[in-house]
């Protein structure tokens, strides 16, 4: 015993805290199992296999969620979606030749009850109102942290609007009043949900025939959208319109009115 007495005492060991049962963790959050979401099953609409393979596990570990399907196009998920009865469906809004918007309202017309969050790169401020008007349940951006993934999913399954916090905030403002113009930097707001449609497609680089194939329309209206679309953003020339759009789709957020600058022309 005395040759302890001139020994240090060793450092505390770290004890890991363990939830408690019917918890997810040490602060008391209910777990998937309180929440009624234990084995449910999730479809992921998105082009990027990286993506679907992030929601998947994260959504399989936080959640206890199970992956029933995938698409990386409209197409695929219209025709799967109605026969695997998804509980949640998470939507890219740019896919492989298609768009979200048309999805999101597809989905709904043949499965009402369908929960659909969007996920997607593009500024929420921009996007949000406009896919809730499609009749999806939430909107989150690709920049979002993972328990924001997992909080959003959370609301959706339950059937609550989710929207980031900054995005409640504005949508009160504008209810109440406070907002008497537009925010500076909004000008894509004038934009109707298929002008935005063609206007995404054109910085995509689909020309005019493809953007009409893919929406279902003849070239004179993909051509009328296109005039409309540089008249309300202060366009003048094809070459602005076409770098307009390719700066938008590259940052994914609005940048106000783009003013055109000198450039070589091209053919419409």
């Amino acid at each position: 015993m005395d040759s302890l007495k001139g020994r240090s005492k060793a450092p505390a060991r770290y004890r890991p805290v363990h939830p408690s049962p019917g918890t997810s963790s040490a602060t008391g959050s209910p777990s998937p199992e309180e929440l009624g979401v234990e084995g449910l099953r999730l479809y992921v609409v998105d082009d990027h296999p990286v993506v679907r393979a992030f929601l998947s596990q994260h959504l399989e570990k936080q959640l206890k969620m199970t992956l029933c399907g995938w698409s990386a196009d409209s197409r695929k998920a219209l025709a799967e979606i109605p026969e695997l009865k998804p509980d949640v469906v998470i939507v890219d809004l740019t896919l492989n030749e298609s768009h979200g918007f048309g999805l999101v309202r597809d989905l709904l017309a043949v499965a009402p009850k369908l929960k659909v969050l969007v996920f997607s790169a593009h500024e929420e401020q921009l996007y949000a109102s406009r896919v809730l008007e499609a009749g999806a349940l939430g909107y989150l951006r690709k920049t979002a942290r993972p328990e924001q993934v997992t909080e959003a999913v959370r609301k959706v399954l339950q059937g609550e609007v989710y929207l980031s916090p900054e995005m409640v905030t504005r949508a009160l403002m504008n209810k109440v009043g406070a907002r008497k113009k537009p925010a500076a930097g909004s000008a894509l707001d004038a934009l109707s949900d298929r002008e935005l449609q063609v206007f995404e497609s054109i910085g995509q680089g689909f020309e005019t025939k493809q953007i009409a194939e893919q929406l279902k329309l003849d070239v004179k209206t993909i051509e009328t959208y296109r005039a409309r679309i540089k008249e309300k953003l202060n366009l003048t020339s094809a070459p602005a319109l076409m770098r307009a759009a390719f700066q938008f789709v590259q940052s994914g957020s609005p940048a106000g009115s783009p003013s055109p600058t000198p450039s070589s022309p091209v053919s419409e």
